[in-house]
């Protein structure tokens, strides 16, 4: 059996492969932040909503509002398709991607220590 030789081709492969895995994990820690804060938001907004329309007659949106901010603030963070990309504070992917680096500066220093 023949072994395949070692190209570029083959390791920009196998990095394509752990960057999809990397994104598919990253994809569904996502999934969870926005379920759980979808499912969050149903009670808060309908009890801002409902205080609002009960105890605040001169601006009864005043709570509701601050809970869609809220909700929109987080989408923005979660940024669960990649539509915030090029927008500054920093997202849920840029967050992750700072970590991986970090972990991996630590990994090098630790390596590089020990020879």
């Amino acid at each position: 059996m023949t072994e395949k030789p070692d190209s570029d081709f083959s390791k920009q492969d196998d990095q394509t492969r752990w960057e999809m895995l990397s994104h598919l994990l990253v994809f569904q820690l996502k999934l969870i932040l926005d379920g759980l804060r979808d499912a969050a938001l149903i009670p808060i907004s309908i009890t801002a909503g409902l205080a609002g329309f009960f105890f605040r007659r001169e601006d009864p949106w005043l709570w509701y509002r601050e809970v869609l901010n809220w909700g929109r603030a987080t989408d923005h963070w979660i940024d669960l398709f990649d539509a915030h990309k090029d927008q500054t504070p920093p997202d849920f992917d840029e967050m992750v991607e700072r970590t991986k680096q970090r972990l991996d500066a630590g990994d090098s220093s630790r390596s590089g220590s020990s020879q």
